[in-house]
């Protein structure tokens, strides 16, 4: 799973995989249903989405939340 859902995506840790276990893993978010996506309109942004949720990282301020 940390394979898809990583803790460091281009360089960047975007923190996803600790998030996700943290809140609950599969039970709670589902599986992911796309690989980490770097936001076209805001460059700070990347994204992951999962059956039951979207885990969003911010790098201008270094956090990631759901």
């Amino acid at each position: 799973m940390q394979a898809t859902v990583p803790d460091t995506w281009n360089g960047q840790h975007v923190g996803f995989y600790s998030t996700f276990v943290n809140d609950g893993g599969a039970a709670v978010w589902g599986l992911p249903v796309s690989t980490p996506a770097d936001d076209p309109n805001n460059p700070s942004f990347v994204y992951q989405r999962f059956q039951n949720g979207v885990l969003f990282y911010d790098a201008s301020s270094g956090t990631t939340q759901a």
